[in-house]
């Protein structure tokens, strides 16, 4: 399942990048991805990768805005996909069978949306553009905002983005489910989706490196209130470590060869809608690569 997971991943992220006109090699983002696996593993949250992520894509040749909003709206779908399905799942699970966990996720789920959904509302009437208007709005955050507006012009790409992160919830999930249901207790798939949205929110607090210990104690704890063992949801999270491990480790054995290589670098397109700012709208160019590190 992990394969059906890491692929459309990649797929995402490049996407993304499209949204700004720059076209990176699917090869070259999914070794990106890997090796940022693997510093997720030592650097403090369970997303501490992406720095790698955004460090490789800074020289793309348009903005540096342009490599950080990608990484972060590739961040924010995956985790409203997921607090979208832990929501659903604590509504379903509260109704049948009245567990407290479920009632206080459904609440804490719809507060979210309703934020969320004032965000959007936002946005889209050009709320945050007026941020960037005052006359001392820092410049990184004025850049954000102004080029965050590609994502109005080509918003298909964004609800692409969000079916491939329900995909990819959908099968991590799936991975759970499967392993708890195989150590022998029953759980239900709205009762996993509740978890698992819960510790991915635990774990992207930046206070333990790769989320060890924190995040798989708050498995344990919460897969004990749905009538789970605190031994089996020990052996499910260990297990599930197990199952990611091998794309760390590659990532590992991947920085270590290619270290010093030179990449390549974005190819410059312009955007449906206007000219890429700096570029001859006429043709693409190829940016300078970023030496890997």
């Amino acid at each position: 399942l992990w394969w059906a997971m890491l692929f459309p991943s990649v797929w995402k992220w490049q996407m993304l990048l499209r949204v700004h006109g720059l076209k990176y090699r699917f090869w070259l983002l999914h070794k990106w991805y890997v090796i940022a696996a693997f510093f997720n593993q030592f650097l403090p949250s369970m997303i501490g990768g992406d720095g790698y992520r955004i460090y490789q894509t800074l020289g793309n040749g348009k903005h540096r805005a342009c490599a950080v909003l990608p990484v972060f709206v590739e961040r924010a779908t995956g985790l409203s996909a997921l607090l979208i399905m832990g929501t659903i799942g604590a509504g379903l699970d509260y109704a049948a069978s009245g567990s407290e966990l479920s009632f206080w996720s459904l609440i804490i789920g719809v507060g979210w949306a309703t934020g969320m959904t004032v965000a959007g509302v936002c946005w889209f009437a050009g709320g945050f553009n007026k941020v960037a208007e005052l006359k001392y709005c820092p410049s990184p955050v004025r850049s954000l905002v102004l080029y965050a507006d590609d994502y109005n012009r080509q918003f298909m790409k964004v609800i692409w983005a969000m079916a491939l992160s329900f995909w990819f919830h959908a099968m991590r999930i799936m991975i759970f489910w499967l392993l708890v249901r195989g150590l022998g207790y029953e759980v239900t798939f709205s009762q996993i989706a509740v978890v698992a949205a819960a510790t991915m929110v635990i774990g992207m607090l930046p206070i333990s490196l790769g989320g060890w210990g924190l995040v798989d104690g708050a498995f344990i704890v919460l897969m004990e209130m749905y009538d789970v063992p605190k031994e089996a949801g020990l052996t499910a999270q260990l297990m599930s470590r197990v199952t990611v491990a091998w794309v760390a480790i590659w990532g590992g054995v991947w920085l270590a060869v290619d270290r010093g290589h030179p990449e390549g670098g974005a190819v410059i397109e312009p955007s449906p809608n206007e000219a890429t700012p700096g570029t001859d709208p006429e043709t693409a160019r190829v940016a300078a690569p970023t030496p890997a590190r």
